[in-house]
């Protein structure tokens, strides 16, 4: 018969032993990396995407920076784009028990 092996979490498990303080720690560095990636591939110019984020005590806004060709891609018609990138950012930001803001800079 085959022998039974012990237990261990698998590598996609690994954040449920974390404490909570630590996850947090961490999404506070992904976010402006999550908005960096989602705007690249929206733009013309990827080279030209930057993030900055600015921390207050429980707001912290992000600071998009683009082409200025690539403006109208990232804000899109009505403002729909922008506005999708402002929601997800914001459920993001959920995790921290943090508000989220972008503002999309000329």
């Amino acid at each position: 018969m085959w022998e039974r092996r012990p237990w261990r979490p698998r590598q996609g498990l690994a954040e449920a032993t974390r404490t909570a303080d630590e996850v947090a720690r961490g999404w506070r560095y992904r976010q402006p990396l999550l908005l960096e990636a989602i705007a690249k591939t929206l733009v013309d110019h990827p080279e030209e995407v930057k993030v900055r984020a600015v921390q207050g005590e429980t707001m912290t806004i992000l600071e998009l920076r683009v082409h200025p060709e690539d403006i109208g891609q990232v804000i899109g018609r009505q403002g729909r784009t922008a506005q999708a990138l402002r929601r997800i950012i914001g459920a993001a930001g959920m995790k921290l028990y943090r508000r989220v803001t972008v503002e999309i800079i000329d």
